[in-house]
């Protein structure tokens, strides 16, 4: 974080939410050049785009229906997410 002054002081501390770790929160294993070569192909497909609004769909109610397009991500990706987020 910034100094309160507004000048750094080269020790300002990222938001929580933007700290990018390296390791698999579920194993502790770091991840391999293969785990971002997958990442970047999900970030591609719509399901990615669609997670934040899915995400809050699935908090707001028992049931979500999802309609794509084949390819778009809804049998792989979803269940992907909802692991990613914590389900």
């Amino acid at each position: 974080r910034p100094a309160e002054d507004g000048a750094g002081d080269g020790d300002e501390q990222p938001d929580a939410k933007q700290v990018k770790t390296d390791f698999n929160p579920l194993t502790g294993v770091p991840y391999t050049r293969r785990f971002y070569e997958l990442l970047e192909k999900r970030q591609r497909l719509p399901a990615w785009g669609a997670r934040d609004e899915f995400l809050r769909l699935i908090a707001q109610g028992q049931v979500v229906i999802l309609v794509g397009e084949p390819g778009s991500g809804k049998t792989t990706q979803m269940p992907q997410i909802l692991l990613d987020a914590g389900y």
